[in-house]
């Protein structure tokens, strides 16, 4: 769970929530309707800039759940304390049910915890659209995104933060600054200085607000990035070279200093629609805010008013089962997420929660198989109701990955069914070897070699792993080309087992491993010249065919046609040999 920190609580006793909801957002507080609004005003802005830049079509990002407090006082009883003792923490974000979860106070800094939240949310929900940004991207945009300001009708990104330093000033040295991961120095602590989170401020400020698609620049920026490294993925995405990139920035901000997005304030106060909640419903939020900022006590007493109030209502058995499953009495937990579902729950994380069981359940050693492929039925389609209930939830994909390689019996409509899961968010990796196993288990060695040749990409993998998924996807890839080519020789048709690896050998691997290739190069000449030397015997060539027999065995000395080859030179031989009575 992360928090933001700038320098405890209990409720009223009588207790007034509401619940703000739109498609972007749901709002949960016991501040008034009037401060509600306000700040839904100001995070509908945020969310309609984040969609314009970044949210392609037929893509949506799920809706962000705010716990809004009406005193900082109770905010701060249920959230972690301040490392710093100058200062307080403001705002705090986590996950839950595949949703962001922010939570803050209305008397609070609320502009400084507006900032966090935006800035939260950009690199969350560009992990959760898929375009696997690093470090320096991701903090890049969402540092400019924090500081938008909603104002005469019009939302405004990119302006420029007040505490940055100088960019040009205090620049890092570029190859540095894309190596920096958030255990270096520079990233946080004493030493940072701010120069890391500034720089990448400016970097993001030319990437987004240049001319032209700011989601097709990104995208091609993460995906070069990737392929190429940090530095070389920007120089060739903005097409510059080193020497050229601080100055091209610089020249961007001459030319853009922000992007001005039309905001129609007065429509979408118009469609606002507030209702009260009972207090079981706040409660049971707060509870769930203190439990994953590990305040235990404070939740269990938010959890006790609640369960006094609604005892059977979703919201509050969702809390107690996961209450009860963190505290590792799993049996207590289960049961209660039973108990959730049959009063309606639609919270994923419930039903993921019944289907890790049941998948543990498939493992035990005495059940039979096909008591296995019952139960493993019955996970699935856990999995697949949490899936319904949250499209794209990453957490699920996992789970059903693993279902997938242990399963008694593969399916090859399984791997598009995992394909839908893979993005290059934060699990990438993990998502495509559970395909790669499940690829290998039904002997789909395509999308393996592809699968393969990605993870020896990837620069997180250990070392260990790295040459593991190397050594698959070169030596599988050469495999796949040398059982092309030998289809080819056994018809006969050498030009195009040439024209083949003459292709092959121009990939990625060819040009890793070019001896492999000069091997069956060999291979073609030798099928090609035993196919000619068996043409020259049929025509009684008896010269011809000694000549050629004897290139032969001097070029493939191993070859396994050299017994039958000598042979056959043997017998021109004897038909060159003149006879006796001329």
């Amino acid at each position: 769970m992360a928090f933001v920190a700038v320098a405890t609580g209990a409720f009223s006793a009588e207790e007034q929530w509401r619940r703000l909801a739109t498609e972007d957002f749901i709002i949960v507080s016991n501040a008034s309707e009037k401060d509600v609004a306000e700040f839904a005003v100001g995070y509908a802005g945020f969310r309609q800039a984040f969609r314009s830049f970044f949210v392609g079509p037929g893509q949506q990002l799920p809706a962000t759940t705010i716990l809004l407090f009406r005193k900082a006082s109770e905010y701060e009883a249920r959230v972690a304390v301040a490392t710093c003792a100058e200062s307080r923490t403001i705002c705090s974000s986590a996950e839950y049910d595949g949703h962001p979860f922010l939570s803050l106070a209305v008397d609070g800094d609320r502009k400084e915890a507006l900032r966090t939240a935006f800035e939260f949310d950009t690199f969350w929900g560009l992990g959760r659209l898929g375009y696997g940004a690093p470090l320096w991207a991701s903090q890049g945009a969402g540092g400019v995104f924090s500081t938008l300001e909603i104002k005469n009708g019009y939302c405004t990104v990119g302006i420029r933060p007040g505490p940055f330093p100088s960019f040009r000033k205090e620049e890092l040295h570029w190859p540095h600054f894309f190596e920096i991961t958030t255990a270096s120095p520079e990233y946080a602590g004493p030493y940072a200085q701010g120069r890391f989170h500034s720089q990448a401020w400016a970097l993001m400020h030319w990437v987004l607000l240049e001319e032209g698609s700011a989601s097709e620049r990104l995208s091609a920026l993460c995906r070069a990035a990737r392929e190429n490294g940090g530095m070389q993925g920007v120089l060739l995405t903005m097409k510059v070279s080193e020497n050229e990139l601080t100055d091209a920035i610089v020249r961007h901000f001459k030319a853009v200093s922000t992007r001005r997005i039309p905001f129609d304030e007065p429509r979408l106060r118009a469609g606002f629609k507030m209702e009260t909640v009972s207090a079981a419903q706040g409660r049971a939020l707060a509870a769930r805010l203190a439990y994953l900022s590990g305040k235990l006590n404070e939740g269990d007493k938010d959890l006790e008013i609640a369960k006094g109030i609604a005892p059977n209502s979703p919201e509050v058995l969702e809390v107690q089962a996961l209450r009860e499953l963190k505290a590792g009495t799993n049996d207590a937990g289960l049961d209660l997420c039973r108990r959730a579902v049959a009063a309606g729950s639609r919270s994923p994380d419930i039903h993921l929660a019944l289907a890790e069981a049941r998948l543990s359940d498939t493992l035990s050693a005495s059940a039979t198989v096909a008591t296995r492929e019952r139960q493993m039925d019955e996970v699935l389609a856990e999995i697949r109701k949490t899936l319904e209930l949250e499209p794209g939830y990453t957490r699920a994909y996992l789970l059903l990955g693993r279902a997938f390689c242990i399963a008694p019996t593969a399916h090859p409509e399984w791997v598009a069914e995992l394909s839908k899961g893979i993005t290059e968010d934060s699990a990438a990796a993990i998502l495509r070897e559970q395909r790669l196993i499940l690829c290998q288990r039904l002997k789909m060695e395509e999308q393996v070699l592809q699968d393969a040749e990605y993870l020896a990409m990837r620069p997180d993998l250990s070392v260990m792993a790295h040459r593991k998924y190397e050594e698959l996807w070169l030596r599988g890839t050469i495999e796949r080309d040398l059982f092309k080519v030998d289809s080819l020789v056994q018809e006969g048709r050498f030009a195009d087992a040439r024209s083949y690896l003459e292709t092959a050998k121009t990939s990625r691997v060819g040009k890793r491993v070019p001896a492999g290739y000069a091997r069956i190069a060999l291979f073609i000449a030798e099928q090609e010249d035993w196919v000619g030397l068996s043409a020259l015997r049929r025509a009684e060539r008896w010269d011809d065919l000694d000549r050629a027999a004897r290139e032969f065995l001097e070029t493939f000395p191993k070859s396994k046609h050299a017994a039958e080859v000598q042979a056959l030179q043997k017998e021109a031989e004897a038909h060159t040999v003149p006879s006796s009575g001329t």
